[in-house]
């Protein structure tokens, strides 16, 4: 169980560097060197995925979800 925790973490830390990397990749990208059709594909993607939540909100599991999530935060 050690080793899981361990590794959960460290996998943890390597996603949070790989967003902050994404992150302040696309705080300094220049709008106008990504080619439009690049663009388009982006927005497309991100209102699919927004939709996506917002329609799963819900679905008893990630009812389930959100109220674990308050338990941990509320908890600490």
């Amino acid at each position: 169980m050690v080793l899981t925790a361990h590794a959960d973490a460290d996998a943890h830390a390597l996603a949070a560097d790989a967003t902050r990397t994404l992150i302040a990749w696309a705080a300094d990208a220049d709008a106008d060197a990504i080619p439009d059709a690049v663009l388009r594909r982006a927005a497309l993607v991100l209102a699919d995925n927004l939709a996506a939540m917002v329609a799963a909100e819900g679905e008893p599991e990630v009812r389930a979800a959100q109220i674990k999530l308050a338990e941990r935060t509320t908890a600490r």
